[in-house]
């Protein structure tokens, strides 16, 4: 619906920008991405607060909170506090830094969660302890840095332009099939099994992917990624089920092709 608060944001978006064509490499916020500068973005995210609250986990538990990272003469402040390895005192701590960057840049794309993991279980060995506070601590970090990962997923699934088929059963007699492309719901109606052929979905997918245009940018946009949310959510916590219907079935008319997949799809919803 237009005026469907969920579906519509009017808070200004951010990205996470990594400096990785320094020598010193550094993690900012901007809201304004600038294409082949040789920095890498992550975003857009809609809460400014949440990504500034994941960035400070991330350097906290890493130690790369340094306050006086240009320095490089003398310690800073929080590098006796224990959250600063000592980028300010230069030398292979800069090194050392970096490598903790590129492996925050895996953490972001979604090629390694090793971060998560050891955060997790450093919250159970906190309760485990009963140090409550800690343990709480880490949690809220957890769930910080995890918005991120979050968003990150609905946006690399927007991006990928899937043609999506996804059915919900509504009883023993009858389902509903949706034709999801980016951020759009194409299509939705509610079938009757029995009398309903595979013939006749696959004439209806066929018809409305291949009349779908393609997206005039791969960027997203701030409305896009709003609505791309909501799909990304249903199709991840309903119990409907779902398959991708590749470009090639469509520009081919392989229409056998679509049909084994829906009987397929329709066998296992059963």
């Amino acid at each position: 619906p237009l005026f469907n608060k969920k579906m519509k944001s009017p808070h200004s978006y951010v990205y996470i920008v990594i400096h990785t064509d320094e020598e010193l490499h550094r993690i900012e916020i901007t809201k304004n991405p600038i294409k082949n500068d040789g920095k890498q973005y992550f975003g857009p995210f809609v809460s400014r607060q949440t990504v500034q609250k994941a960035i400070l986990a991330i350097k906290e538990y890493n130690q790369i909170l340094c306050s006086s990272p240009a320095n490089k003469n003398s310690a800073c402040l929080n590098y006796s506090l224990n959250l600063c390895i000592g980028m300010c005192l230069g030398g292979s701590a800069v090194e050392k830094h970096n490598s903790i960057i590129k492996n925050v840049i895996a953490l972001l794309k979604g090629n390694d969660t090793k971060l998560i993991d050891e955060m997790e279980q450093k919250m159970a060995a906190a309760a485990e302890q009963f140090a409550f506070e800690a343990a709480v601590k880490v949690r809220d970090q957890l769930e910080d840095i995890t918005y991120l990962l979050k968003k990150e997923k609905v946006i690399d699934f927007t991006e990928e332009d899937k043609n999506i088929v996804m059915i919900e059963c509504l009883s023993d007699k009858t389902f509903k099939l949706f034709l999801i492309k980016r951020n759009k719901l194409l299509y939705n109606e509610k079938f009757s099994r029995e009398n309903t052929t595979m013939v006749q979905l696959s004439s209806i997918i066929h018809s409305v992917f291949s009349k779908t245009d393609a997206p005039l940018s791969i960027e997203l946009t701030k409305d896009e990624l709003d609505e791309a949310q909501i799909i990304y959510s249903y199709l991840e916590n309903s119990a409907a089920i779902s398959i991708v219907i590749p470009d090639q079935w469509l520009v081919q008319n392989q229409t056998s092709y679509i049909e084994d997949a829906m009987s397929s799809l329709l066998s296992v919803e059963n």
